[in-house]
């Protein structure tokens, strides 16, 4: 196994074994990417659920959200924060806007980038939107999406 996985183990012990706000995790972008990944997919899940009035299912995504919402909030801010930009970029992408590029959607913050980062930005909102695509989000998951990242983003 790579040493992707190590990390996201050695990450995910650590928070179930010790005292909630005993220590600030110093994750890697893999374990930020990952859960950012989770809380995206549990919040579009839950729309699912709630339409289908599964509860026992919908309080499973419901959990899932927000054990995604304390790790990321107890995770490198920063790191945090470069990863849920793209994400929310792309989650706020609507496609009715098909002449306008993903990108013109970065938050201004992203957009003011040196210009050899922006591209890696641009490209980071790009594989965002497509995921949401691959997994066929509708938009009021999307919505839901959004919802859950801009909370992390006012968390932060």
């Amino acid at each position: 196994r790579d040493t992707k996985y190590y990390e996201v183990k050695e990450v995910m012990a650590t928070l179930l074994t010790q005292p909630r706000g005993d220590f600030d995790v110093k994750a890697g972008d893999t374990v930020v990417d990952l859960t950012v990944r989770n809380l995206v997919m549990s919040s579009a899940m839950a729309v699912h659920h709630a339409r289908h009035a599964d509860q026992l299912q919908l309080e499973g995504s419901q959990r899932v959200q927000r054990r995604a919402w304390e790790l990321l909030g107890l995770l490198q801010p920063e790191a945090v924060r470069r990863r849920l930009q793209p994400m929310l970029a792309a989650s706020r992408f609507k496609p009715e806007h098909s002449q306008e590029q993903p990108v013109a959607v970065l938050p201004q913050p992203a957009a003011q980038q040196p210009a050899a980062q922006q591209p890696a930005a641009q490209q980071a909102v790009l594989d965002d939107l497509a995921m949401l695509r691959r997994w066929s989000y509708d938009q009021e998951q999307l919505v839901a999406i959004t919802q859950a990242l801009e909370h992390l983003e006012d968390l932060a």
